[in-house]
């Protein structure tokens, strides 16, 4: 969780997303947006929700202030 949460600080703070590795064909029956490249924008703000094996679940939103 918290290597997610500090990647999406990093991609904030930049203004792009990080590329997913491996991609390279999006499927169009995919509604899924993958980063290809690190052209995309990172947008203004990100949920990171967590759910453990126990049922203990937890959601963080960060906004750009």
């Amino acid at each position: 969780g918290i290597v997610e949460t500090v990647a999406s600080l990093l991609a904030l703070r930049e203004g792009t997303l990080f590329p997913t590795l491996n991609y390279s064909t999006p499927d169009p029956e995919c509604r899924v947006h993958a980063s290809g490249s690190a052209s995309l924008p990172a947008g203004e703000s990100f949920l990171k929700s967590s759910v453990t094996p126990q049922g203990q679940a937890a959601a963080l939103v960060v906004a750009r202030a």
